[in-house]
């Protein structure tokens, strides 16, 4: 039998207000998230605002982003139109979620509803709100001076009360005084954030200040410290909600690699890549992508390479971070350089006026005077820069000098376990540690080093002046019928030169034995 409408009616107001007794319980016994699903079942708007604004620390900060934006989204413009603090709450969920490009458009209708209201406290504060807001989403655009000026905006107007906001905002000070390279005051706010966060269960802030950390970490050679900041994020139930989780799967990815795990740090750059497909209006997506073509590379994958190459330049190119075409260029000159194309390399380094690559492409071309004029301008301050130093003055025949960078590099990877900045560089840095062991100095990490290059490359066997001449041909793109002819032999000579020239390389095909021959710097 079919219930007439004021039955259904009737039975709709039961069960709304079960909903409300049972919110009421779960509030009464600290458990928010469910008393705010019921108030949102019962379509308890006031009720389920106050839950979600969470006495103080809003459900969202909680790691309740998506439902939070569901019921958000699903109300009336009325309501958000009267409750201008619902609409800067929805602009931060959507800042969490990844929605970068929607915020702003809810900050300007939240700033003008409070313009029409009379100056009070609580204007003030959602004013101070909406400017921390504001310093987040600069954050993902690394706009310096936008963070600077909405910080402190914020920390001017936000209520002394607003625990969630002002750790937010010290997150946001931190990050700024990073991009200023000045990691000490980075540090001291990520850990500020961190500390106020995780007293008032700030989930967000735990997550971004932990990068923060790790982040800085790296910076300074801490891969243990690092690591271990980056797990907090790992380790935290829910993190995969946010799509800003994908930066602590890249800083472990960055470490996997660094000591040489590459099946993890593959695992885990994929992990990243995945996540970041879900933030909006960033270059996280792409610098995700740099660092699996940088694995790529390793693994001797030119072709992946420069495919990952050119999806990189366009979600840069999508996303408006043209400024951040340098970083692509970066990991394209690493790539020209693997395969020999230095003319392709020196524009790259030209056109972004890239120091470090410039070096590299001085060492590859031969211009080691030029190499040496770069270097001696400029400070050992990196891994990366101390291991430039090193093998340019190995490159000059200064071995005297080339230890010194080099003994400061290894004395950092002895404890934090570095080895991929040593293997990447190949042949080049396999010859200077080798030279380095008369020094009688950390011959025992040296010899570690020389295993890995060892399992790495396997030694091949010495090739005759022959062999070598006709590789060299090959590489320059000639067929076998054009190199017998060029050296006045018959095409059945040159095949078997080429089986074994294939055999000594430990390799099947022409393209192999190029790329092999590069590794090595047979020519």
């Amino acid at each position: 039998m079919k219930k007439n409408r004021e039955q259904i009616a009737d039975d709709q107001d039961i069960i709304s207000k079960l909903h409300k007794r049972a919110s009421l319980w779960y509030e009464n016994n600290h458990f928010i998230l469910e008393a705010f699903y019921h108030a949102v079942e019962a379509k308890d708007i006031e009720g389920a605002s106050r839950l979600v604004e969470g006495g103080g620390v809003p459900l969202l900060y909680r790691g309740a982003a998506t439902p939070v934006v569901h019921w958000l989204e699903s109300l009336p413009l009325s309501v958000l139109d009267a409750k201008p603090s619902l609409r800067v709450l929805y602009a931060t969920t959507l800042l969490f979620l990844g929605r970068v490009g929607e915020v702003e458009k809810v900050l300007v209708t939240a700033e003008n509803a409070l313009r029409a209201l009379p100056q009070n406290e609580n204007k003030q504060n959602l004013m101070g709100h909406i400017s921390a807001t504001r310093a987040a989403v600069a954050v993902s655009q690394n706009n310096l001076s936008r963070i600077m000026e909405c910080s402190q905006h914020a920390i001017e107007n936000l209520s002394p009360l607003n625990l969630p906001v002002l750790a937010a905002t010290k997150w946001t000070l931190g990050f700024a005084r990073q991009m200023q390279g000045n990691p000490k005051l980075a540090r001291e706010a990520y850990d500020d954030a961190l500390r106020s966060s995780e007293t008032i269960g700030h989930f967000i802030i735990i997550i971004l200040a932990s990068i923060g950390l790790g982040n800085i970490y790296e910076m300074e050679n801490q891969l243990h410290l690092a690591k271990s900041s980056y797990m907090k994020v790992l380790n935290l139930d829910g993190h995969l909600a946010f799509p800003a989780s994908a930066v602590a799967y890249l800083g472990l990815s960055r470490i996997a690699y660094e000591q040489d795990h590459m099946k993890e740090a593959l695992d885990l750059i994929q992990e990243a890549i995945q996540l970041a497909r879900h933030l909006n209006n960033m270059d996280t997506l792409a610098v995700c992508e740099l660092f699996l073509a940088r694995i790529n590379l390793a693994q001797g994958k030119v072709g992946e390479t420069l495919k990952l190459l050119k999806q990189a330049s366009q979600s840069l190119q999508k996303n408006n971070f043209s400024k951040n075409m340098y970083k692509v260029a970066q990991v394209e000159v690493l790539t020209r350089l693997h395969i020999n194309d230095i003319p392709s390399a020196q524009y790259l380094v030209q056109k972004y006026n890239l120091t470090n690559e410039q070096i590299r492409v001085h060492l590859a071309a031969g211009e080691t005077d030029q190499a040496l004029l770069k270097i001696e301008s400029m400070s050992p301050a990196s891994m990366e820069r101390l291991i430039l130093h090193a093998l340019t003055y190995f490159q000059a025949k200064e071995i005297q000098k080339a230890v010194v960078p080099l003994m400061e590099a290894i004395e950092i990877a002895k404890t934090e376990g570095h080895l991929r900045v040593f293997l990447d560089e190949g042949a080049p840095m396999e010859a200077l540690l080798k030279a380095s062991l008369r020094f009688e100095i950390m011959t025992d990490h040296i010899n570690t080093l020389l295993l890995h290059f060892s399992t790495k490359h396997p030694s091949v066997a010495p090739l005759t002046q022959r062999e070598l001449e006709v590789l060299r041909l090959i590489a320059q793109g000639l067929s076998n019928h054009e190199i017998s002819k060029m050296l006045f032999v018959t095409l059945n000579t040159i095949k078997g030169h080429n089986q074994r020239i294939f055999s000594k390389l430990q390799v099947k095909s022409r393209a192999e034995a190029i790329l092999r021959t590069h590794e090595l710097r047979l020519l």
